[in-house]
Order: structure tokens, then sequence, then C-alpha cells
């Protein structure tokens, strides 16, 4: 009988002792969970500050002056923002920055194409140089609307989960017809 008593005792302390480990091992996993995500919310806000900083630099440089200089300066701008753009879309399991980026990129590339073919540029050429600042100044305030926590101001919180961002969509596919439409006759 003492025996059953002490191997009854052992198994409750072996159990006792398997249930703080388990407790210590979820609750280890639940503080690093919380760190990494801390740690993504402060990369992506300091992405999506460095974005709106480049995108808000483009619209007050916009003079209404096409030069080579100024499409030269918004593509080294739009190269910033694209890198950073990857790592909210990374950050947000999305593909909306990025594309938008990358879109514009391509407008001031073809800027710098039909300048150097044309010895300056066409009507066409204003055109989307135009749409490239106007898709800029938009989207400036869809970033605060989507990317921040309501009630947050610039350099507040990032939110990593996203929604209503049909604006966003919307502007990468007006830059996506401006592209397809200036690809023609000049």
């Amino acid at each position: 009988m003492k025996w059953v008593q002490k191997k009854t005792a052992f198994l409750l302390f072996v159990s006792f002792v398997l249930l703080w480990m388990m407790a210590s091992i979820l609750y280890d996993l639940y503080e690093r969970r919380q760190g990494n995500k801390m740690e993504m919310e402060s990369i992506a806000g300091h992405s999506l500050y460095r974005i709106l900083s480049n995108y808000e630099e483009i619209v007050s440089n916009h003079n209404g002056q096409l030069t080579i200089q100024s499409v030269i300066a918004i593509n080294r701008r739009l190269t910033a923002i694209e890198a950073y753009s990857d790592t909210i879309d990374r950050a947000t399991h999305t593909n909306l920055l990025n594309p938008i980026a990358n879109n514009m990129l391509e407008i001031t590339k073809n800027l710098e194409k039909s300048y150097r073919e044309h010895n300056g540029f066409t009507e066409t050429d204003r055109a989307n140089y135009s749409a490239l600042t106007n898709a800029s100044a938009a989207l400036i305030p869809l970033i605060y609307k989507i990317y921040y926590t309501a009630g947050s101001e610039e350099g507040g919180k990032a939110s990593l989960t996203i929604k209503q961002y049909e604006g966003i969509v919307e502007l990468n596919r007006s830059l996506s017809e401006q592209l397809s439409g200036s690809s023609g006759p000049r």
C-alpha cells in the first residue's frame, strides 16, 4: 500500500512538472511571437515613413516643369520606394505597393528613353509625368488610411492587417493603363 502511495505521489509530481514545463514553453513562445510582431510593426512603420517621405518629396518638388533632372530625381526616389514597398508587401502578405512603384519606375524609364530619342519631351510624356505626380499625391492619403492603425498619426502604429485597399488597386490599374497607352505612337 505504501508503495502504491509513493508511486501515485511520484506520478502526480511528474505530471505537475510536465504541466509546468509545457506552460513555460507556451508562455515563452507567446512572448517571442509578441516580440516578433512588435519588431515587424517597427520595421513596417519605418518603411511606411520612408515611402511617404519619398512620395511627399516627389509631390512637393513637382513644379509643373518636366525636365530630365526632375525625371532622374523621381527615378531615384522611386527606386527607394520600391525597396520599402517590397518590405511592406511582405509584412502585410499583399502585393499592393510594389506594383505601383514598379509602374511608376517604368513610366520614368519611358520618359528618359523618350527624351533621348526625341531630344526632348513629347505631349504624351507630359501627360505621363502629370499622371505620375498625381498618382503620388493620391497615394499618400491612401497609405495613411490603409496602412496605419485608425487614430494613429504618421509614425504611429503600422497595421500588419490591412483592409479596404480598393483605392490602391484602382490607382495601380490607372497607372497600368497609362503605361499601356503611352506605348503607342507619339
